[in-house]
């Protein structure tokens, strides 16, 4: 029999005090598997790949961008809140408007911004809008461009218009008959 086994058999069987208890003996078999056992745990672990190609290894990577929103800022500087349609704007049939409107600016849309106005096609048959260069006539109502810009940050925009007049309009003081609405444009 084993001398550990024996030795936990007999211990089970008499209390004995720990310094009357027999200690084990080890073999010369047994201690070279524990060495053995505990310098196998001791070195570290490595791995291998093997292919038919020959021996290959792995790597391991990690890819991430950021990624800035584009956004539009705009907030009206200057803006009509009333139009005063005079006897030589309805001979001439229109009214121009040189910086109408001034607004701040920011956008970090390299695409651009569009621009959309809506007017009262009661009073007006059509407009055109001039900013930044670019011109923009609105007809039936409603009208959009795209406006090419860089990156812009409080950049103070003036805004032109020519309000073409509808028929049968009537001289007098009217509440601003124009709405602009700025937003992304798609890349």
């Amino acid at each position: 029999m084993n001398q550990v086994a024996r030795y936990f058999r007999e211990s089970t069987q008499r209390k004995p005090t720990v310094a009357a208890r027999p200690k084990p003996r080890m073999s010369v078999c047994s201690r070279l598997g524990l060495v053995t056992g505990l310098t196998a745990l001791a070195m570290p672990l490595t791995s291998a790949a093997e292919s038919r190609t020959g021996n290959g290894g792995a790597s391991a990577s990690i890819n991430f961008r950021i990624v800035i929103p584009a956004i539009i800022r705009v907030k009206a500087i200057t803006q009509p809140d009333h139009i005063a349609i005079e006897q030589r704007h309805i001979t001439q049939g229109y009214i121009d408007l040189e910086g109408g409107s001034t607004v701040q600016l920011t956008t970090n849309n390299r695409a651009g911004y569009l621009l959309s106005a809506n007017y009262d096609s009661t009073l007006l048959s059509s407009v055109e809008i001039r900013i930044s260069n670019q011109s923009l006539t609105a007809s039936s109502g409603f009208g959009s461009m795209r406006v090419v810009a860089g990156l812009i940050i409080d950049k103070l925009v003036p805004i032109s218009y020519r309000l073409n007049l509808a028929p049968g309009v009537q001289a007098g003081a009217y509440r601003w008959p124009v709405a602009l609405a700025f937003s992304l444009a798609n890349a």
